[in-house]
Order: C-alpha cells, then sequence, then structure tokens
C-alpha cells in the first residue's frame, strides 16, 4: 500500500516519496507455525548492484509470535522511498524464518514493482535469450570499443562462426603473452563468456567439438563458473540446495580449464579462475598454489594474486593476517612489477566490501579510499562507486562505475550500476543506453531486465 503527497511514476505505477507497507503473514497449514523472524532484507538496487545494506533497515516485531492453523497477522512499517534523490527500487525481498512441530524453514518473498519476464510459454530455452533480447538499433556501434569487441564476440558465437572467433580469441591472448600489460584488455575478452544466457552453453560445446583451440575450454571453464556462483548466491533457494546445484558447474568449470593448461599451459586466466573457484570448498593451500603457478607463467599478473587474496578474506576462512602475509611474500614481485603495488589495498578494500560497516557508508567510503592510495582498481572503484551511490554522491559514482565499465570484467553488472548513476542524474535517455547493453551482454539477467523494461520508450 503506497501513499502520500505527490507521486512519481515507476513503469505504470504510482511510487511516493514515503511508502507505508501492509504486510501480512498467513498461516495457511494446518499446524501451528512460530515466526522467528520477518525481514526485509533487499531491493532491486541491492540485489545485484553492490548496494546490500538493506537488511538492517527494518524488521517485523514478529519473533516468537505463534500462528495457529489459518490464522494471520498483520504489520505495517513506513518505507522512505526517497525518489527525490533517484533511488528506484524495483523488487522487495522478505525473509521470513518459522518453526513449525521442530521443523525449521527459512524462505524468500520477492515483491517486484515490475512484473518479471514471462518466458512460460517459449518451448525452447535457446529461445529465451532472442526473446529477451532488444531489436539491433545500431546501439553495439555507439558502445565503448571494449564493449563492442565483445557484443562482435557473441555474434560470432551465436552465427556459428567459429573459425573466426577461435582466431580473434587466440590473437587476443597472444598479444597479452607478447605484452602482458595488456591484462586488463584480455580479461575482458574473456568476460565475453560471463553470462546467464542459457543458449550459450550449448554454442560453447558445439565451439569445443569443432577446434582443437583452447579457447572454447577456457570459454566453457569460465562460464560454468560463472554459472555455478550464479547458482550459489540466489537467494531463492536454501543454501544446501544451491550448493548441490552449483558443484556440477564447478567440476565441469575444472575439467575445462585443467584440460586449456594441458593444451596451452601459459593461460593465466584459466589459473585466475580456478583460484575462484577453490573459494567454493574453500581451499586456501590449493588457492596458494595456484597462485604460485600463475605468478611462473605472469609474473606481473594482478588478476590471480587478488584472487588469491580474495580467498584470504575473514568472509572465505581466512584473515587479514593471512592477507598480509601472502602481500609481505609478494614484497618482491611488487618491486620489479609497481603495478602489483595495488594488491596492498585489498585489505581495506575487504573491510568495505563485507559489510562489517553495516550502514555506516561513511567508513565504508574510508576504506575504499584508503585501498585506492596503493594505486588505481577497477574492483576498488566498482565497490567505491556504489558507496558513493547510497550517500547520494551520483557523479562521483558515475566516474567510478565508468571506469569500472573501460577496465573491468563482469561488465553487464558495470553497465547495470551505470544505468541507475545516470538514471539518479536524470540522464535518461544515456541509462536506456548503458542498460540496453548491459541487457546485449547478458540478455536473461533479470534486473537488468527489469531496469530495461523500466527505460523502454525513454531514449
Amino acid at each position: 500500500m503506497l501513499h502520500d503527497d505527490g507521486p512519481t511514476k515507476v513503469g505504470d505505477t504510482d511510487v511516493y516519496d514515503h511508502s507505508y507497507f501492509a504486510t501480512t503473514l498467513a498461516n495457511p497449514s494446518g499446524r501451528d507455525v512460530e515466526i522467528e523472524r520477518a525481514i526485509l532484507i533487499s531491493d532491486g538496487t541491492a540485489e545485484r548492484s553492490g548496494l546490500g545494506d538493506i537488511k538492517d533497515y527494518w524488521r517485523f516485531p514478529a519473533g516468537g509470535r505463534r500462528l495457529r492453523a489459518g490464522e494471520s497477522v498483520s504489520f505495517a512499517r513506513t518505507w522512505g522511498f526517497t525518489v527525490k534523490t533517484g533511488h528506484q527500487q524495483l523488487r522487495y525481498v522478505f525473509d521470513v524464518c518459522w518453526k513449525a512441530d521442530g521443523d525449521r524453514q527459512c524462505h524468500d518473498y520477492r515483491v517486484d514493482l515490475f512484473p518479471p519476464f514471462d518466458a512460460s510459454g517459449i518451448a525452447n530455452p535457446e529461445a529465451v535469450a532472442a526473446a529477451r533480447a532488444p531489436a539491433d538499433d545500431g546501439s553495439a556501434r555507439r558502445a565503448p570499443p571494449a564493449i563492442a569487441a565483445r557484443l562482435e564476440l557473441l555474434a560470432l558465437l551465436r552465427g556459428r562462426r567459429f573459425d573466426e572467433l577461435t582466431r580473434r580469441v587466440e590473437a587476443a591472448q597472444a598479444a597479452f603473452e607478447a605484452d602482458p600489460s595488456r591484462e586488463e584488455q584480455l580479461a575482458q575478452v574473456w568476460d565475453t563468456f560471463t553470462t546467464t544466457d542459457p543458449s550459450i552453453g550449448a554454442l560453447l560445446e558445439a565451439w569445443a567439438a569443432a577446434s582443437d583451440s583452447y579457447a572454447p575450454l577456457v570459454a566453457l571453464g569460465i562460464h560454468h563458473r560463472h554459472s555455478g556462483w550464479t547458482i550459489r548466491e540466489s537467494r531463492s533457494i536454501p543454501a544446501r540446495v544451491s550448493r548441490e546445484r552449483a558443484k556440477p558447474h564447478f567440476d565441469q568449470a575444472r575439467s575445462r580449464l585443467h584440460r586449456a593448461l594441458e593444451v596451452h599451459p601459459r593461460l593465466a586466466v584459466a589459473f585466475e579462475c580456478l583460484i575462484n573457484l577453490e573459494k567454493s570448498e574453500p581451499a586456501i593451500a590449493e588457492s596458494r598454489r595456484l597462485a604460485d603457478e600463475a605468478a611462473r607463467v605472469c609474473p606481473s599478473c594482478i588478476g590471480p594474486s587478488f584472487e588469491h587474496l580474495f580467498a584470504l578474506t575473514p568472509r572465505w576462512g581466512g584473515s587479514y593476517e593471512q592477507m598480509e602475509q601472502y602481500l609481505a611474500d609478494l614484497a618482491p614481485r611488487i618491486a620489479k612489477f609497481p603495478r602489483l603495488a595495488v594488491l596492498r589495498g585489498a585489505p581495506a578494500w575487504d573491510r568495505g566490501a563485507s559489510g562489517q560497516y553495516g550502514r555506516d557508508h561513511e567508513a565504508e567510503l574510508r576504506s575504499y579510499d584508503e585501498a585506492l592510495r596503493y594505486g588505481d582498481y577497477w574492483q576498488y572503484r566498482r565497490f567505491r562507486g556504489a558507496a558513493l551511490y547510497r550517500l547520494g554522491r551520483f557523479g562521483e559514482a558515475l566516474a567510478d562505475h565508468e571506469y569500472w565499465v573501460a577496465h573491468g570484467s563482469r561488465s553487464g553488472a558495470a553497465l547495470l550500476a551505470k544505468a541507475y548513476d545516470l538514471g539518479a542524474l536524470h540522464r535518461y535517455a544515456e541509462a536506456a543506453e548503458a542498460i540496453e547493453l548491459a541487457q546485449r551482454l547478458d540478455p536473461t539477467d533479470e534486473e537488468i531486465i527489469r531496469l530495461a523494461a523500466y527505460y523502454h520508450g525513454r531514449r
């Protein structure tokens, strides 16, 4: 229930500066239920854009409340929608836990201001991406060069032009091996295959069957790694189930990446991905071994060492002491390759990114600023941009997210963040173009689809 003076339009919905939510918890079962908790944990800007600060905003006074069979209880809370600062909250997620007869369950309930895309009538799952993707109106030609190059690679893959696709990917790898300072450019090429598009897996398998190159093997490894983490991080299924469903993807990723290294041992990206996969266990010793192997292949590369530092963070079973020890071990390499100095910012970055500051976004921002004192790095800029957005400093957030687009990977998410920034600045045509490019890279991502629906026709 939304009410106040002065509505704004979100799609076809009137949304007000202050929203009053009446939420009902009902027990339709035939047994008594004890509610353990009911909390608003996320909204559309938080779920995929790094803005995960919603969980402490409010919780319902539901703890310990018993509902008999057929009973219900309603709660009302005020939620500041803050349309005046440009926030666009598209999805609300409520975390509810309850107990009955000794059986404890938790479930996330999602409420969308925009209805999600309904693909239930599409018989062929490979047609889903085509159904969701916008028609080509020439926006790819207006894209930044790195994004345009990836759109061309995807077009080659979907067109089954595997020989040309192999040639381009191998050329990018060869250019990196000749000049390792091209690490980020190569990472963006491989980033092409981090997509939720359900048709990509079969196309990558067809590419691998048609080629004896390492290129489709790495692409398959990257794709399965991304698919596995997408499942693992899903809030819609229990953690145990998500682990079980993600494991086959992780196993496939490891198999393809190890095979690629047998074909071409100088694939630093394969080591980086394998280190990332070790967090799924976790296995710090194996992560360190892989990081050391990657250093022998490319001693000046940032990515594998950063992935190992990530695996050493407290949230993945490590500690800041372990991170500092690894950085001390890296000192000779940093002295030889000064670009590696940015790695020294990783502990400060994690203190902000791990959420330990809660809603103190100024403290979070200071941690990213501290990380960036060691050098410019897209991961630090990515998270600082999110903190700046939460503080309403949209122009500065946009600068950080544009840096992420230009220099980093996970480009669909980067363009999504950029679109939010531009929308907050009322630069709607540019926001529409950014989200359209994001949709071309990742046409089945749910949040990208919702934001694209919002900006449809605004250009």
